[in-house]
């Protein structure tokens, strides 16, 4: 009996040990022309009608090679600087839990497949650049032991958006500058959103700071436009930026007469997105009451008086926080002329989000 248990353990083990997800970089190959037919490590992958780039950090927030970002970037400034001037089209995507930047990654093939289909419907002569920031979200993998990653990668996401993302992001959003024609649009997805969050939350806190103390100059935006999807990140990462936010009046006018169009950020989820509607705040509990002491704060935006408990911050995702709340997005059933409601479409909108909406939705005050 003995025996078979010493087997056994040996084995459980060896299992345990193939489960787990290397923390390495999986893009080594920076030659500028690396063919992606031939080789799945390729930092930029150029498909004809885009270019996709990776550059992937450290679970400490580090580069893993500082190559890539100098490939990227270098690469970037040609096609902004080209003499057709035509500019360029940079969508920075920040990948979540259970992915990195391997080629056989889903969230890699659905990126790609992504800029394939923006580059085709594009109507302008801008060349699409998608950068794809990767780190290790699946750390372990099998045995159906995935989920109880949940709160270790977490805590990695946060470390990670604290360090050279920021860094990468304003890199980008330099060359951006340096041509009007350029786009630049920054993603990131569940943990993804915790990131990003982590990595703009001081540029853009300092943002709407000089906003509200100069409220005749233009807001200065991050790009053109920063997106968070569900993102796995409590609402209480986002207070201060919200806090700010409600203090400005947007429907004021800059010192040109004219009002800022948009908002600084975007925060969209999905009623259908179970994993951060419930899990998450299941999950956050045992960390919160067990470690913090909350309070009912009080808060008067605008004339109307806010009780906002810092329990509920912390165990909601910023995009489920009903008091962040401005919008819903409902696709529009063009045959019937009727707002169709679903649960995998809806979306919510945090307090700082602008009017980003596609044709066939419709937008709904809440």
């Amino acid at each position: 009996m003995k025996k078979y248990i010493l087997v056994f353990s040996f084995v459980l083990i060896a299992l345990l040990i193939s489960s787990f997800a290397p923390n390495k970089p999986w893009r080594t190959n920076s030659s500028p022309l690396c063919d992606i037919n031939k080789c799945k490590s390729c930092a930029i992958e150029h498909n004809g009608t885009f270019d996709l780039g990776f550059v992937e950090f450290s679970e400490r927030g580090n580069y893993f090679d500082e190559k890539q970002k100098k490939l990227i970037l270098d690469k970037i400034k040609e096609y902004s600087s080209s003499p057709n001037n035509n500019g360029v089209t940079v969508i920075v995507f920040v990948h979540g839990w259970k992915h990195n930047a391997s080629a056989d990654d889903e969230n890699v093939k659905s990126f790609r497949r992504a800029l394939k289909v923006i580059s085709q419907k594009s109507s302008d002569k801008r060349k699409i650049f998608g950068v794809y920031v990767g780190w290790r979200g699946l750390s372990f993998h099998g045995l159906q032991m995935e989920n109880a990653t949940f709160w270790d990668r977490k805590a990695v996401a946060q470390e990670v958006g604290k360090g050279g993302v920021t860094d990468l992001l304003l890199e980008l959003e330099r060359i951006d500058k340096q041509n009007s024609k350029n786009i630049l649009t920054v993603v990131g997805h569940s943990f993804g959103g915790a990131i990003v969050l982590s990595a703009l939350d001081e540029v853009l806190l300092e943002r709407l700071i000089h906003k509200k103390n100069h409220p005749n100059e233009k807001l200065k935006y991050f790009g053109d436009v920063v997106v968070l999807i569900n993102p796995a990140i409590e609402a209480n990462q986002a207070f201060q930026l919200q806090e700010v936010a409600r203090e400005i009046d947007f429907n004021q006018k800059n010192k040109n007469g004219l009002k800022d169009p948009r908002k600084i950020l975007h925060v969209i989820s999905s009623e259908g997105d179970l994993a951060t509607k419930y899990a998450y705040r299941e999950g956050q509990f045992e960390g919160t009451v067990l470690t913090w002491n909350q309070e009912i704060i009080y808060r008067n935006y605008k004339g109307k008086q806010y009780d906002i408990d810092e329990y509920n911050l912390d165990l909601t995702t910023v995009g489920n926080f009903k008091p962040f709340h401005t919008a819903n997005l409902i696709e529009n059933n063009k045959q019937n002329k009727q707002p169709v409601a679903k649960s995998d479409t809806k979306a919510v909108h945090g307090d700082i989000v602008g009017d980003a909406v596609r044709d066939n939705w419709e937008y709904k005050d809440c």
